[in-house]
């Protein structure tokens, strides 16, 4: 006794060719029956392509807003923003207020994150102009929390401001700079009194 296909994809349109039940089934009784196969419409298939693409985009989008939310809550992410936001040079030349982050690069060669280091590299801007902050930070195998081992910001113009050691404030710089110069010429007169 012969059994009719479940209905699949090839149950609809023209005849494509006469193949014997039995063949589709597995079985072997050796009765000789055959049933059609059908065609599936061209629509059909591209309804088909189209909902299995928007729904791979979905995904991917889906996991990259989750891969992104995930670096931004991190305590590297924030450790390096926090210490950025803690330097006043650095927010003078980005011209901050407003600061903008945006999402990393998760393609960019410098952002690698494991389980003991991580190394990334933060687009940030301001009013005036904007940059990357290139952090690396090593998690402690004790405590279990991460420790900024590097913070700098590269300006577009070129600029470079090491967060973790900042440059001094403004007023010690025009003392060092004033003691400097007395300093120069004090050699200076001594040179020339000398000879």
């Amino acid at each position: 006794m012969w059994r009719k296909p479940k209905r699949s994809l090839w149950t609809s349109g023209e005849d494509l060719c006469s193949i014997p039940l039995c063949t589709i089934n597995g079985c072997c009784c050796g009765e000789g029956k055959e049933t059609k196969m059908k065609r599936v419409s061209t629509s059909h298939l591209q309804q088909l392509a189209i909902f299995t693409t928007m729904l791979t985009g979905a995904g991917v989008g889906t996991m990259y807003y989750l891969m992104q939310k995930k670096f931004a809550g991190s305590d590297y992410h924030r450790l390096a923003l926090q210490k950025l936001e803690e330097s006043p040079a650095a927010m003078e030349s980005l011209g901050v207020p407003p600061l903008k982050v945006y999402s990393i690069h998760l393609t960019d060669r410098h952002n690698r994150v494991d389980q003991e280091t991580a190394q990334i590299k933060i687009p940030v801007s301001g009013s005036k102009t904007g940059g990357y902050l290139y952090t690396s930070s090593v998690r402690d195998p004790n405590t279990n929390r991460w420790c900024l081992k590097q913070a700098v910001l590269k300006l577009r113009e070129g600029q470079t401001i090491n967060l973790l050691t900042p440059p001094p404030p403004a007023a010690e710089r025009l003392l060092t700079s004033s003691t400097n110069e007395d300093n120069e010429i004090g050699n200076g007169a001594a040179w020339t009194g000398a000879g």
